[in-house]
């Protein structure tokens, strides 16, 4: 018999279910989703819990794992590198801090981290902002007349 020895068992399993696997989604649905959703909430603090400490205890083999990954993947590299290909811009993050010299296009600070600007409009890159200035650009919907206005104001003030 197939399921007394495990590997056998296992290839035996992996075939049933490919062939039985649409009707069992059809037919338990709304069960796994309700029930997937349920355990996640009734043992959520359980399950971060259990992660940090899983991470904890296996930091060196995770960062092992992590470069391996991004060798072999380097397009996944960092969420930032693919928001700037998607602008057309092919020079990584890294560099473009390096050559901003870690400095706010705007304020001139050195702030902890840079983000991109670019323009909804035009789906431009600008550069790389810090996050108040950013913010601010955003709050004037990228207006240069209502940052004047705010510009006037703060001067007769």
């Amino acid at each position: 018999m197939p399921h007394k020895d495990p590997v056998k068992r296992k290839l035996y399993l992996r075939k049933w279910y490919k062939k039985h696997r649409v009707r069992l989604l059809k037919k338990y649905k709304k069960l796994f989703q309700k029930n997937a959703l349920s355990y996640y909430y009734r043992n959520r603090e359980k399950k971060i819990k259990w992660q940090k400490e899983y991470y904890r205890t296996h930091k060196k083999q995770h960062r092992v794992w992590w470069k391996k990954y991004h060798k072999y993947h380097p397009d996944t590299r960092r969420h930032v590198d693919r928001v700037l290909i998607s602008l057309g811009i092919h020079i990584r993050y890294d560099d473009l801090v390096k050559k901003q010299k870690r400095k706010c296009l705007i304020c001139r600070r050195v702030p902890r981290k840079l983000v991109i600007d670019h323009s909804h409009r035009r789906n431009q890159f600008r550069g790389l902002l810090c996050q108040r200035c950013n913010i601010m650009l955003g709050a004037s919907n990228d207006n240069s007349s209502i940052l004047r206005r705010a510009m006037n104001y703060l001067e007769r003030r």
